[in-house]
C-alpha cells in the first residue's frame, strides 16, 4: 500500500497541520516528547461516539481472498477514560451475527467477549487472549483494542520520510511482563506524521526482538479539526512470517452518533 499525504488540504486541514507541527515541536523540548507524542496519537481516534461500516479483506495466500462486511459502534466510558468497541459481521453466511465486544479500562484489565451464532453463547475472554487473532486475521484482538499509551516506555529515535510524509519514529517496549505476554509484543515502532501526530505505520516485534507484523494507515480523514480528531479509513496488517495480509477498510465513519449504553453490553450481543 502506498501511503499519501492526502493533498489538496483544506483550510481547516492545513491549520490542523501547522498546529501539529507546533505540538510536535513542543512536545520534542518537553520532560517526556515520546510520551507526548504517543498520547496525542492516541487521543486523535478515540471519539466522545461514533458508528461505521467496515469491510475486513484477508487474504492468508495471494490467491485466497476472504471478504467480511460488518457494522461497528464505538464509545467513551468511565468520564472519558475508556473506550467500549462493538463490531458485528454481517457476511458472508457463515460469519453472520459473531460479533465482538471490547472494553479498555484506563485503571484496570480490559474486559474482551465475543458471540459466537453456532455455540448459541457469549463467552468473556481473558487478558492472554488479546495476542489471539481477531476473528482469523492478521489483527489481534489486542490490535482491535488499542495498546494504552501507559502501558509503553516510549522514545524517539528518530525522523524520516515515508514517501514525501515527514514521519517521527518512536519506540514502545512493555512497561511490564504482563504487557509483554497478554499482547504478544516485545517492542513496537511507531512512525507518526510530523504535521499532527497521525498514525501512518507500525511494527511489530516479538520478544526475541524479531519483526513479526507491520500496519501501515491510509487514507487518513480529518473528522474534527478543532478537536485534533482523525481517522485512517483503510489499515493493513501484514504478517512478516506467513506473508498473509488482512485489510480494514471503514466507510460511513459518523461521530458524535447516538450509541446508546445498551448497545455496549454483553448481553446486547446476541441481538
Amino acid at each position: 500500500m502506498t501511503l499519501t499525504p492526502n493533498l489538496p488540504l483544506s483550510r481547516r486541514q492545513f491549520a490542523v497541520g501547522l498546529m501539529g507541527c507546533s505540538l510536535a515541536r513542543q512536545a520534542w523540548a518537553g520532560e517526556d516528547p515520546a510520551l507526548a507524542l504517543m498520547t496525542r496519537a492516541y487521543e486523535a481516534t478515540r471519539f466522545a461516539a461514533a458508528r461505521f461500516a467496515a469491510t475486513l479483506i484477508h487474504q492468508p495466500r495471494p490467491e485466497v481472498r476472504q471478504a467480511r462486511a460488518l457494522a461497528g459502534a464505538t464509545k467513551l466510558i468511565e468520564g472519558g477514560r475508556g473506550t467500549a468497541r462493538l463490531l458485528r459481521f454481517n457476511s458472508p453466511a457463515d460469519m453472520r451475527g459473531v460479533a465482538t465486544l471490547t472494553i479498555e479500562r484506563s485503571s484496570s484489565s480490559d474486559d474482551l467477549w465475543i458471540f459466537l451464532p453456532a455455540l448459541r453463547r457469549v463467552r468473556r475472554l481473558v487478558s492472554s487472549n488479546r495476542a489471539d487473532p481477531w476473528v482469523g486475521s492478521e489483527f489481534s484482538l489486542g490490535d482491535i483494542i488499542g495498546h494504552k499509551v501507559n502501558d509503553w516506555r516510549h522514545r524517539i529515535i528518530g525522523r524520516e520520510t515515508l514517501g514525501s510524509i515527514r514521519a517521527i519514529r518512536v519506540e514502545s517496549l512493555p512497561a511490564s511482563a504482563r504487557v509483554a505476554s497478554d499482547t504478544g509484543y516485545g517492542k513496537r515502532i511507531t512512525w507518526l506524521r510530523e504535521a499532527d501526530t497521525a498514525t501512518l505505520r507500525a511494527d511489530f516485534h516479538d520478544q526475541t526482538g524479531a519483526a513479526i507484523k507491520s500496519l501501515l494507515a491510509d487514507e487518513i480523514s480529518i473528522l474534527d479539526a478543532g478537536k485534533g480528531k482523525m481517522q485512517p479509513m483503510r489499515l493493513s496488517m501484514r504478517s512478516l512470517r506467513s506473508g498473509g495480509v488482512s485489510t480494514l477498510a471503514f466507510s460511513q465513519f459518523r461521530i458524535n452518533a447516538a450509541v446508546a449504553d445498551s448497545e455496549l453490553a454483553p448481553e446486547a450481543l446476541q441481538s
